[in-house]
């Protein structure tokens, strides 16, 4: 168990300082992935409301309850075949939008420089923090700024 738990522990450090030293960048891949799943569960509610309320109501109180549980059932079902393009527009999404997406044009190190030190993730980490300090101690130099917590690009 010792041996276990010391595999472990190497094992999770080295991931975290060696393989995770920035964030990957995520797509929009995710987001559209829990909107299919919240429209789905949607349709399952409709649909399960549908099936097990009816029957035990009353037939003025079936019927309201099929005006509401019938849109839940096909709105969802509705969106899910649209194209994300067509949802925004239905869903006041226009709104929102920016002219391009930045995921991939923006540079880590540059946009560092908006978030907050405490957002960012080697300021905050004990691992990072800690491992930092000892290293910085033994060269007498920071790796990063301590007013801002920015990293030094590494050109």
């Amino acid at each position: 168990a010792a041996a276990a738990l010391f595999l472990e522990y190497w094992a999770f450090k080295y991931q975290l300082l060696r393989q995770s030293k920035r964030p990957y960048r995520q797509s929009v891949d995710v987001a559209y992935a829990a909107l299919r799943i919240l429209y789905m569960a949607l349709a399952g509610y409709g649909f399960a409301q549908e099936i097990l309320l009816t029957p035990s109501l009353s037939v003025d109180q079936g019927a309201w309850s099929s005006s509401i549980s019938l849109p839940l059932l096909v709105l969802p079902l509705l969106l899910l075949t649209m194209s994300m393009r067509l949802q925004r527009l239905l869903c006041g999404g226009f709104l929102c939008s920016g002219s391009e997406s930045t995921s991939t044009s923006v540079d880590y190190y540059a946009a560092q420089r908006f978030w907050a030190k405490h957002q960012k993730y080697h300021t905050t980490n004990l691992v990072y923090l800690r491992g930092f300090e000892m290293i910085d101690a033994a060269a007498k130099k920071l790796r990063y700024d301590p007013r801002t917590g920015n990293l030094p690009s590494p050109e």
